[in-house]
């Protein structure tokens, strides 16, 4: 947030990611306290932006009740592809507990903020893009998103870190991190090709979706989306010897 005379002004050209934890009322009504905390300290877990400050010095998050949200003013290829890969991360540790699954939307706008209050038209934007946009277990890039990002790395909408719906919506390809092959160092992402998580990933994710779609009853079609984005992901981005034990028989539900 910049200051002049202490006079308040916006962070301008803030990109915000706002991901809602699908189901948290379920989790409210019929979880106790501890497990809502062991919950919620699962998906803080996962959450190392300190290890970004390098590349993303303005990156920060905020987790608030049942919502995560991701902010930070993005400057250079670099910044973009640190925020993208976190988020990705991030998303890819979530769904891979079996336990609560995400949705949400990324913004880009004016965003003030201090330790007692925040007014900021991205965070509205997002907010809203989240609950009448989404709609699948996705996070989608806004208008303003994706203006942002064309400005800075144009060509990173093609990179393999987002992939393109059925309804013209870019979302977040979060398995293109499932393995934890992206990692921040130093100043620099690093690609560990020798990585062997990814057969591991593959199977917990295949394994939270199919006990989404056995246990979920009123959300099934929340998770037949992510069966099908990850039988797309085996299919078309692995080179596994025998990708068919991580496909998802979609045809049983």
């Amino acid at each position: 947030m910049e200051k002049t005379a202490n006079i308040p002004t916006y962070a301008s050209d803030t990109i915000l990611a706002f991901i809602d934890i699908l189901g948290f009322k379920r989790i409210l009504d019929n979880k106790s306290l501890p497990e809502i905390v062991d919950i919620v300290n699962g998906i803080l877990h996962f959450n190392n932006s300190g290890d970004y400050i390098k590349i993303l010095p303005t990156i920060k998050t905020k987790l608030i009740s049942d919502s995560f949200v991701v902010y930070a003013q993005l400057k250079e290829p670099s910044h973009v592809t640190a925020f993208y890969v976190y988020l990705s991360t991030i998303i890819a540790n979530i769904h891979r507990l079996g336990r609560v699954i995400t949705r949400g939307y990324i913004s880009n706008g004016n965003h003030y903020y201090n330790d007692d209050i925040w007014i900021s038209p991205a965070f509205v934007d997002a907010y809203l893009g989240e609950s009448k946009k989404a709609i699948h277990p996705r996070v989608i890039m806004g208008d303003s998103a994706i203006t942002r990002l064309n400005k800075i790395y144009p060509d990173f909408i093609k990179s393999g870190f987002f992939k393109r719906d059925t309804d013209g919506y870019w979302f977040v390809n979060y398995l293109q991190c499932i393995s934890n092959t992206y990692k921040p160092n130093g100043n620099n992402i690093i690609l560990d090709l020798g990585s062997q998580n990814l057969e591991s990933s593959l199977r917990s994710h295949k394994e939270s979706i199919e006990n989404g779609l056995d246990n979920e009853l009123d959300h099934t079609s929340k998770y037949m989306w992510l069966a099908n984005y990850h039988n797309s992901y085996v299919r078309d981005n692995t080179k596994l010897e025998s990708k068919k034990k991580f496909l998802i028989d979609t045809e049983k539900y």
